[in-house]
């Protein structure tokens, strides 16, 4: 086995690069269209029956990206039944993955009735490369599995170049890979079988005190907590806890004074990012809302929503939306908190303040999502101040996520 310095040297000196190409196929085999009209049944007790048209819809459905390589093309879908992506893995420990859905909208339950993966991967490339599509908790897909009616099921699709190898492993040249994975879905009869994450059962936060209905009560996803800040039409709707260890750490009010996180930064909670905190020197995981204005062109009255990608904060928001769906959330919308949702829980732009809040609500200090105008942004202070922050300061507030979870 190489040492690490020595596998370096290798790929410094021959800059080998492996390109992989992944097209996972989902065909449907089955398109079934029953319909009835023509079928009458006269029974011999008072009334009718009638038999319902029967449908047939499976197709795929919510990407979501978590790659760890030198490209981040998002795969693309194509006639709801094929996704594909092309990516470069350029070092070992370089990674390609996501997410997708195989949905049934159908009325008709469904089961899969073959699957082929090609090519085979050699021996040779076993050595550096691995291949792998299987269900988001790790579960072989195989046949006889179903997909029930109206519900779905999630797939992990990933290609890895292995990190622990040694130089004798590595490819002799770059490579130009095509892979494929074909599911078959047929309709389901009795040998079918169910899967362990199939989607028929929302996900639902463990409960750490009250309930999913009220709002103040706390919940978990893994060891991230969270308090309900509502819960409509079974879509709730969670603060986070803390604020996430991300931005800068800064020793005073000026910009000058922050030094930006490295790798020790985790990108989840944690209880020592509370931003800007009365009598403390050090403001921790604080970050700028964004570079410019951006919103400034297309909002005519404030306060208004203007969290979106353009935010210096979005990415951090995604990654952390990443991670939670890694410990099996089902999330449908992650972003930071809305100017009405925080009047609703009890701040007050005519007083400023937070003070009518749950104390929960202010234990940080964090940016909203709403601007005040075209130069500030709503903000939220530990010591309950609920004002306007400059958009680009980094030096005082932080991120704090909501998490919106499916119905």
């Amino acid at each position: 086995m190489q040492n690490k310095s020595g596998l370096n040297n290798v790929l410094r000196t021959d800059r080998k690069t492996l390109y992989i190409v992944l097209s996972i196929v989902m065909v449907s085999v089955l398109t079934l269209t029953v319909v009835y009209a023509a079928l009458s049944i006269t029974l011999n007790i008072n009334g009718q029956a009638e038999v319902s048209s029967a449908s047939w819809d499976i197709y795929l459905d919510n990407v979501k990206l978590n790659s760890q390589s030198s490209t981040t093309n998002i795969p693309t879908i194509t006639d709801k039944t094929t996704a594909s992506f092309s990516t470069t893995l350029n070092k070992p420990g370089d990674f390609y993955e996501f997410s997708i859905d195989v949905v049934n909208n159908g009325s008709i339950d469904a089961m899969i009735d073959s699957v082929t993966k090609t090519p085979e991967l050699s021996d040779t490339q076993k050595k550096y490369l691995n291949y792998i599509v299987e269900y988001q908790n790790g579960e072989v897909i195989t046949a006889k599995q179903m997909v029930s009616k109206n519900s779905f099921v999630r797939l992990k699709v990933k290609v890895e170049f292995k990190k622990d190898i040694s130089a004798s492993d590595l490819p002799t040249q770059s490579e130009s890979l095509d892979l494929a994975f074909t599911v078959n879905y047929t309709q389901a009869d009795e040998t079918g079988t169910g899967v362990p994450n199939n989607g028929k059962e929302p996900f639902k936060p463990a409960i750490i005190s009250g309930d999913l209905n009220t709002v103040g009560s706390e919940v978990a996803i893994g060891d991230e907590h969270f308090y309900i800040i509502s819960n409509t039409d079974g879509k709730i709707a969670m603060l986070s806890k803390y604020n996430l260890y991300v931005g800068n750490e800064c020793t005073s009010s000026s910009s000058s004074s922050c030094t930006p996180y490295g790798e020790e930064a985790t990108g989840i909670q944690d209880e020592t990012m509370k931003g800007l905190v009365s009598n403390q020197q050090t403001r921790n995981g604080t970050t700028p809302f964004s570079s410019t204005n951006y919103w400034s062109s297309t909002v005519s009255s404030y306060p208004a929503y203007v969290y979106d990608s353009n935010s210096t904060l979005y990415n951090y928001v995604e990654s952390y939306r990443t991670y939670l769906e890694s410990q099996g959330a089902e999330i449908e919308e992650a972003r930071l908190i809305k100017y009405e949702e925080l009047e609703a829980l009890g701040c007050s732009a005519s007083s400023c303040s937070c003070k009518s809040a749950p104390e929960w609500v202010y234990g940080t200090t964090y940016w909203s999502g709403a601007a005040f105008d075209s130069s500030n942004v709503w903000s939220v202070h530990s010591d309950d101040d609920f004002y306007e922050g400059y958009y680009s300061s980094n030096y005082s507030r932080g991120v704090r996520p909501v998490i919106v979870l499916k119905s």
